[in-house]
């Protein structure tokens, strides 16, 4: 553990999840909304509900659509977990699970196990989750492409059959949560996020959109009571709103608060930083001039100072990324691989040499990257682009993510948590068989696969380094930084343990 100004810890990454979901950018969208106080505040448990502002928040509560809010952990349940410690899978509603061949997993259900609404768990459910996902193109379906078939052996046991051999299928199913059939078809994939019923510690009582998500404790859990009986998450787009209800104590929790926290909030709560296993980056519209040019996507990645980005607008809140979407700690980092230095010189001169004059293009991201983005506008320009920078609400930018952004320049993260295995981030680079757009590349959607289906851990760990040595050549990112949040709890908080990074994991939270 490294200590940061006194009282702010950084925290290592591999200690920092105990299962998160896909995806990962810096989030904050959505109108600033003020927690205020209700009369049922008495019956929340320890010193009333526990008040989360974040500026992670998806639309709605549908666990198989979503990017993975902190709600959905508290909520839902997946077959497996990941031990944010050792990096293993353990049991989740799957008590064991068994590899019958290199193509066909058997999981063995927990007994006992029922949905909020008192349906109880079975297989049917959990072939129904990962069909539904599949059938609709929900957000997890990259993830589960090799997934051929879930069979239905009994009531307790279900068979995962995949095209070809996955060699971390039971790592997969740590991140697809498990829905009920019944309710999910009878409401329907919209209707459902907004009304959900899921089978963990909390029932969502309250969703609404882009704004709050109000949890109660579930009244006979399999994993026990939580240590209290409410959660409230409030979502802030305007980040000194955001601040503000930190510094006036209408939050208990603030989640990805503005890096200007560091400095701004009082010495009676605890300000730390945390890493998250998501590299943020810019990718290139390589279907357009002059991106399609790699000399031109070089010279760019030259122009970008990352460091003085980090120290001046990130407030010391991230780490340069070593040439390669992966940090030193993830299964297939390439350690061969270096930062691209900040070199203006060089990056005017392969312009010249390219034949580039001065041009202008735009680059869009989320509002809490708003000061990023126009940093890297402005070290652009010294270089001859004029940069527009474009703030996108939630919904456009998910859709941008999902679905290809039509942005020349458009500002994602791609974690690699909670499985800390670089397939995970590799996955989004490419247009391949998931549909993306931005960057076409036949070579390093064969990797891809390759790693996929390769079971031996060495050879697929090298296949994953030569798909960062490949990123490295054809540069169609801009390498920025690994994204460090910045959390924060009262002084009447305790069992708030901020090392889980893009979730919080509230049902260890009491309130004095």
């Amino acid at each position: 553990m490294t200590d940061a100004v006194n009282p702010r810890t950084v925290r290592s990454r591999r200690d920092f999840l105990r299962y998160t979901a896909l995806v990962g950018a810096a989030f904050a969208v959505a109108p600033a909304l003020v927690a205020c106080g209700s009369d049922d505040d008495e019956d929340a448990g320890a010193g009333g509900p526990i008040r989360i502002g974040t500026s992670v928040l998806d639309p709605d509560a549908n666990p198989l659509k979503s990017l993975g809010h902190s709600a959905n952990y508290l909520a839902f349940d997946a077959l497996t977990r990941m031990n944010p410690s050792t990096l293993k899978i353990e049991p989740g509603l799957a008590t064991s699970w068994t590899r019958l061949s290199e193509t066909e997993m058997e999981f063995k259900l927990r007994e006992g196990v029922k949905f909020s609404d008192g349906t109880p768990l079975t297989a049917k459910d959990v072939k129904f989750s990962y069909d539904i996902t599949k059938k609709e193109g929900l957000a997890l379906a990259s993830l589960i492409a090799n997934v051929s078939s879930v069979d239905v052996v009994d009531d307790l046991t279900v068979r995962i059959r995949t095209s070809k051999p996955d060699a971390i299928l039971e790592k997969r199913t740590a991140l697809l949560f498990i829905v009920p059939e019944k309710a999910y078809t009878a409401a329907g994939t919209e209707a459902f996020g907004l009304a959900p019923v899921g089978s963990g510690q909390y029932r969502i009582t309250k969703v609404v959109p882009n704004s709050q998500i109000t949890l109660e404790a579930a009244e006979d859990p399999w994993e026990g009571k939580p240590a209290n009986s409410r959660v409230e998450y409030m979502q802030y787009s305007d980040q000194s709103a955001f601040l503000a209800a930190m510094q006036s104590g209408q939050l208990d929790i603030g989640h990805n608060l503005p890096v200007q926290a560091l400095k701004n909030l009082g010495s009676d709560m605890k300000v730390e930083v945390v890493s998250t296993g998501s590299p943020l980056a810019v990718q290139f519209d390589t279907k357009v001039a002059p991106f399609n040019n790699p000399e031109v996507r070089r010279a760019l990645n030259l122009a970008i100072d990352v460091e003085s980005i980090v120290s001046a607008v990130m407030n010391g809140a991230g780490e340069p990324l070593p040439g390669q979407l992966t940090a030193k700690g993830c299964f297939g980092h390439n350690p061969d691989l270096k930062a691209i230095p900040f070199d203006l010189q060089q990056a005017k001169d392969i312009l010249a040499r390219e034949g580039v004059k001065p041009f202008s293009t735009e680059i869009a991201g989320l509002p809490v990257n708003k000061p990023l983005m126009e940093a890297i506008s402005g070290q652009l320009g010294a270089v001859g682009i004029t940069v527009k920078v474009t703030v996108l609400d939630f919904a456009v930018w998910v859709d941008g993510f999902n679905n290809g952004s039509k942005w020349p320049l458009f500002v994602k993260g791609m974690n690699y948590s909670p499985l800390f295995d670089a397939e995970l981030s590799y996955r989004y680079p490419t247009a391949g068989a998931e549909g993306r757009k931005g960057w076409v590349d036949a070579h390093y959607d064969q990797l891809l696969e390759k790693s996929r289906n390769e079971m031996d851990s060495a050879a697929r760990e090298k296949i994953l380094q030569e798909m960062g040595a490949h990123l490295h050549k054809e540069l169609p990112f801009i390498f920025l930084f690994g994204q460090q949040w910045v959390v924060a709890s009262t002084s009447d908080v305790s069992g708030y343990d901020p090392s889980t990074g893009f979730w919080v994991d509230a049902s260890t939270v009491t309130k004095s």
